[in-house]
């Protein structure tokens, strides 16, 4: 199953929720990060159970301070 994360195709043998996504990929889950898939923002709270299907667009965005 391939699914697109910030524009970079990824491999993956089964189908899987957001947040073991992000542990497969060795992200760091923080208060800083919003993900939309196919355009609609899920909410934190979701990651664990929204399972991500074939040719998904998953946008993960992390804020940054700065100044």
């Amino acid at each position: 199953m391939n699914v697109l994360l910030n524009d970079k195709t990824i491999d993956l043998e089964d189908r899987v929720s957001l947040e073991i996504l992000f542990q497969k990929l060795n992200i760091k889950i923080d208060a800083g990060m919003a993900v939309a898939v196919n355009e609609m923002i899920i909410p934190k709270k979701e990651w664990p159970s929204h399972d991500l299907n074939e040719n998904d667009k998953i946008l993960l965005i992390t804020a940054t301070q700065g100044g």
